[in-house]
């Protein structure tokens, strides 16, 4: 698979910003995802030929914080030779606070007491990781097991005393999800609400009544005031009329799904006591089957609501819900490329009219379950006045 084949919108929530790093095959890798409230940039300097992903977070009155993402999917030492590599990268200069979290897959470490377990498979490599983290005065602060009674998942941070507590929770695989509570202060760049304008209610009739009042005003005055006083009387006016004939509201950002209902709150409360008798009891069968529901059942319930939307706008002979809901689909700024038919390859769609015809073929092929290239052929040329029948 080619390196960012998927986009992170198709995957992340939109106010995240996510630094990754894919692997060049067989998909997977490792990602950063951090608020778009915090200022942070991606660093790529340390970054060596191991799966990891640095990232710079601003702190208040304090060093930077550097973090990053590792993963070691099989136990060599050629990923720790590139760690080491990578924290030596990384510690060259200023002092700097450190947190590395991901997994490591050495379950045979004791890090209370700095020991590897008797008859420990892969023991070198397993040593290696202990006297990495040692060397460059890391202290691994996690204690819980994260798959099966097996401590996989560890955070080393060369300052203990920024770490308020650390735990776990559900996750979306077999591994469990492993939360840290720090003590930083990060600077924050909020986004404050905006105001939109809502043209489409506007009172256009007397915009352009104002409009002229404010050309004549400057055509009167045209010889007697500088050029700054025109541009400033001629913007003060236009945004005054707007500000009066168009109606505005103020737009915020939602930080959650609205097919987020109660039932499906339910659910993630008992999703998380399962899995909290689950860790108690080392019984993982009923959790594992009821996580598979939650996700049935969220999967259901976003296309129950999309399905909804769009169908509510087709009774009322309307496709706006649906191009609304295609625009929301895009999130990165790639630019979307025109559409090709599979009818005529060569040819792209540039106007909405020819998007139209495109998809009443798709749709119209798809009900029919028109097989054979001629009817494709005929079902070419749909309605001339299939813009007014959408």
């Amino acid at each position: 698979m080619k390196k960012d084949a998927i986009k992170s919108a198709e995957v992340f929530p939109e106010n995240f910003k996510i630094y990754r790093n894919d692997r060049g095959t067989l998909g997977g890798g490792v990602f950063l995802g951090i608020h778009e409230d915090l200022i942070s940039t991606e660093f790529i300097e340390p970054v060596t030929d191991c799966e990891i992903e640095w990232s710079k977070i601003k702190l208040k009155n304090s060093k930077d914080l550097f973090i990053a993402s590792y993963y070691m999917p099989h136990r060599n030492m050629k990923d720790i030779t590139n760690l080491k590599l990578s924290l030596v990268k990384l510690t060259t200069g200023k002092p700097k606070h450190i947190i590395i979290a991901g997994d490591f897959n050495c379950p045979d470490i004791d890090w209370i007491n700095m020991e590897i377990k008797t008859g420990a498979p892969d023991k070198e490599v397993q040593q290696a990781l202990m006297d990495l983290s040692i060397e460059h005065g890391l202290v691994q602060i996690h204690d819980k097991p994260t798959r099966e009674g097996n401590l996989l998942d560890l955070v080393f941070t060369n300052n203990p005393s920024l770490i308020k507590s650390t735990g776990n929770a559900p996750g979306i695989s077999d591994h469990d999800i492993v939360i840290t509570d720090s003590l930083i202060k990060p600077y924050y760049c909020k986004q404050r609400p905006q105001k939109r304008y809502m043209f489409g209610k506007a009172n256009w009739d007397q915009i352009k009544t104002d409009i002229n009042m404010i050309t004549k005003d400057i055509y009167n005055h045209i010889h007697d005031m500088p050029i700054d006083k025109t541009w400033q009387t001629f913007k003060n006016g236009v945004q005054a009329t707007i500000d009066t004939n168009v109606p505005s509201k103020m737009i915020k950002k939602k930080h959650s799904v609205p097919w987020l209902n109660r039932k499906l709150r339910k659910m993630l409360k008992r999703k998380a006591r399962l899995h909290k008798h689950a860790r108690k009891t080392g019984s993982y069968k009923e959790y594992k089957q009821f996580q598979k529901d939650c996700k049935r059942q969220f999967r259901k319930a976003e296309w129950n609501y999309i399905n909804d939307i769009i169908n509510a706008g087709f009774e009322k002979y309307s496709s706006k819900p649906f191009w609304n809901y295609m625009k929301a689909k895009k999130q990165d700024n790639i630019g979307v490329a025109p559409l090709k038919t599979f009818i005529r390859p060569e040819s792209c769609m540039e106007m909405d009219t020819d998007r139209l015809k495109y998809w009443y073929i798709v749709l119209t092929i798809s009900l029919r379950g028109i097989s054979s290239s001629s009817e494709c052929e005929r079902q070419a040329n749909p309605p001339d006045d299939i813009s007014r029948q959408t």
